[in-house]
């Protein structure tokens, strides 16, 4: 064989195999891509993660006139309007009149109730509802009285003296629990249905008043209280939704808590131990049936209470014999706490929601000076 013609059979078969790898490199590259673009193809993108809740708050907005000026009354807002009723009078006389605005028309009128302070106003099926107080010298009432947007308005002589109830309402129910008569605290319990206009009547666990109350999930609580001979722990369930009452305990006894609801929690905010006031908060889940706390910004009893959208409000009160202006606000959705100021420093006020709208009404200064307007604070991002 001619040397020009000899093939080298080691270099031969290494060239093979050389080129047997890259084909193989080759396809697996292929392959990596192909698959790289099959996974693109078939598994999209994961959404993004929701965007953090927006910040909402408590603004002021203005300060409105209100034809009379009064303090210890009550207030509630029902079929459009605002309805202030009942109270003290700069003259320290009980007030006979329901101060009525028409949202609509921006009007008011005026409407006739029995005189009475402390009483306790909600509203039910756009009708606004008016319960016990206290007549004169001390004389407790017994009288509920309603209004349903009509020139009508009606009465009816509750089963007890109701001074300082608990008092709730929903889907066309109005509870008014406890309170004391003229002897004692009671257990008494009067419950309206708006919609056949008839009362009937139950009983609390415990006899006693000064109760916070709150309703969520078709249930109303009512919280604590005096009773003749302390204070009591005890929180009585009214579950509408079978009508059947049960109980539950605060973390400690205590009275003239605020009550509110939101989130799908109940809050029980302040109040006195005895000589004490506190800045507790107990916080029941009825979903994991659990009890949590948290603190007010301060110490305070008397405080009156809201829920304005997804904000809990806590406004007022009175730390020992200090009128406060605090206000503490909890945003349900982002579960965090903040304090603003009331914008004139006022007690004996009440507060009456219209959807986004909080008003302030009436109440007195430092001097004892009653106010004839209402502070509006609105929500704001």
């Amino acid at each position: 064989m001619c040397k020009l013609c000899r093939v080298d059979n080691t270099s031969v078969l290494s060239s093979i195999i050389t080129m047997k790898r890259l084909s193989y490199l080759a396809f697996c590259v292929t392959g990596l891509v192909f698959c790289a673009c099959s996974k693109s193809k078939n598994d999209p993108t994961p959404p993004p993660p929701p965007p953090p809740a927006t910040t909402v708050t408590l603004q002021y907005k203005n300060t409105l006139a209100i034809p009379t000026a009064r303090w210890q009354h009550a207030s509630t807002v029902a079929g459009g309007k605002l309805y202030i009723g009942g109270g003290s009078t700069p003259a320290q006389t009980d007030d006979n009149t329901v101060d009525v605005l028409d949202f609509t028309s921006n009007t008011w009128s005026s409407r006739k109730i029995i005189a009475r302070r402390d009483l306790k106003a909600v509203s039910a099926n756009n009708t606004a509802v008016f319960a016990g107080g206290v007549i004169g010298a001390m004389s407790m009432s017994n009288i509920a009285e309603w209004f349903d947007g009509t020139t009508s308005n009606y009465k009816t002589i509750l089963s007890a003296q109701h001074y300082l109830p608990g008092i709730a309402a929903f889907n066309g129910k109005v509870v008014v629990a406890g309170g004391y008569t003229t002897s004692s605290p009671t257990n008494a319990v009067d419950i309206f249905d708006a919609g056949t206009q008839t009362w009937g009547t139950a009983k609390l666990s415990v006899a006693r008043a000064i109760i916070g109350s709150a309703v969520s999930g078709g249930k109303m609580y009512f919280a604590g209280g005096n009773t003749a001979s302390g204070l009591s722990d005890a929180v009585d369930v009214y579950d509408l939704n079978n009508y059947t009452w049960s109980t539950l305990k605060l973390s400690q006894p205590r009275s003239g808590m605020a009550g509110a609801a939101g989130g799908n929690k109940i809050y029980f905010a302040g109040g006195t131990l005895g000589n004490d006031i506190t800045d507790l908060v107990d916080i029941y889940d009825p979903g994991t049936q659990q009890w949590t706390f948290a603190h007010l910004s301060l110490a305070r009893s008397n405080i009156a209470s809201a829920t304005v959208g997804r904000l809990l409000i806590f406004a007022g009160g009175k730390a020992g014999s200090v009128i406060s202006d605090v206000i503490d606000i909890f945003d349900t959705q982002t579960n965090t706490w903040s304090a603003i100021r009331l914008n004139t420093l006022r007690s004996g006020f009440s507060l009456a929601v219209d959807g986004n709208n909080l008003y302030v009404t009436g109440g007195v200064d430092k001097q004892g000076n009653a106010y004839n307007n209402m502070e509006v604070y609105t929500l704001s991002n």
